[in-house]
């Protein structure tokens, strides 16, 4: 694809004028990436080489693969990549309850110098024959995920638009991730922050593209098998991958793809903000943010 194929904006950064994507993909570990998307600087020395950006949310992703937002290439790839979104997997740290919030503050605060919690998860033989036939990138080495403590968990219960699995929902999923239809359209909802029209047409185009029905075959939702937090990902819309919701990737590692969407500065900078400040509740990630 070229560039004239995707939207595009145009201005001066530092003292260059430069055309950039409105949705541009980042390509590396999340964590690493996340303030270079966020505030525009390559190196985090104060001088912006691309406009601020924000993390694509689940409802924006779905207005661009419908056509509401963006260009034709714009849509043409998102429909086809696994997406990172701005919505994080928090899985309860003493039992097997899930929770997602959308942009949730830590988010904001992710960077190359998050320490991450290990939890190492072999690669399966699967896996390795996949990796032998993919073209593009590939990596899944180990799981490394935010250390997520209680006081963190039961604190995200009060923002907005969180939604918890419980035990017996996840464990379900778990095995059958096209199970509980009811649970996944409430999780999808809360990921579209109520925006319900936007669902119900995403959930139509989907059953049409792959003749799947969301009560059966579309959109389920992949729980997590090791603790930590972690970006949810949206698979791309195809017949094997049905645009499902997968909570199990880890942050260090990625089969999607982290996409920008172009943000007014003080938008970008108040979620930093405001990130910062509630993450200063927790003295467990004092240094490791």
């Amino acid at each position: 694809m070229t560039e004239s194929q995707f939207e595009t904006k145009k201005g001066i950064i530092g003292e260059s004028l430069i055309e950039s994507r409105v949705f541009a993909p980042f390509f590396d570990a999340n964590h690493k990436l996340m303030q270079r998307l966020l505030t525009g600087e390559k190196n985090g020395n104060g001088q912006p080489v691309d406009f601020p950006r924000l993390p694509i949310t689940v409802s924006k992703l779905e207005q661009v693969r419908l056509g509401r937002l963006g260009a034709n290439g714009d849509r043409e790839q998102l429909r086809k990549t696994n997406i990172c979104t701005a919505t994080l997997v928090l899985p309860d740290p003493n039992s097997n309850a899930v929770m997602t919030v959308p942009e949730h503050p830590l988010i904001y605060v992710l960077s190359e110098n998050t320490e991450l919690e290990e939890n190492n998860i072999p690669i399966t033989k699967i896996e390795e024959e996949l990796i032998k036939k993919l073209s593009y990138r590939f990596i899944r080495s180990e799981g490394r995920n935010l250390p997520i403590t209680k006081d963190i968990y039961e604190a995200s219960r009060e923002l907005p638009y969180s939604f918890e699995f419980t035990i017996e929902q996840a464990n379900e999923l778990r095995n059958k991730p096209y199970s509980q239809p009811k649970v996944r359209r409430a999780a999808w909802e809360s990921w579209n922050k109520g925006n319900l029209k936007l669902l119900d047409d995403y959930i139509k185009d989907i059953k049409k593209s792959i003749r799947c029905k969301f009560n059966k075959y579309a959109m389920g939702i992949v729980m997590p098998q090791n603790n930590g937090g972690r970006l949810l990902y949206v698979d791309c819309v195809h017949f094997w991958n049905k645009s499902n919701a997968d909570c199990g990737s880890c942050l260090s590692v990625y089969y999607g793809q982290l996409f920008g969407e172009v943000a007014e500065p003080h938008d970008v900078s108040k979620k930093i903000e405001e990130a910062k400040a509630w993450a200063k509740q927790f003295p467990d990630l004092e240094g490791r943010l």
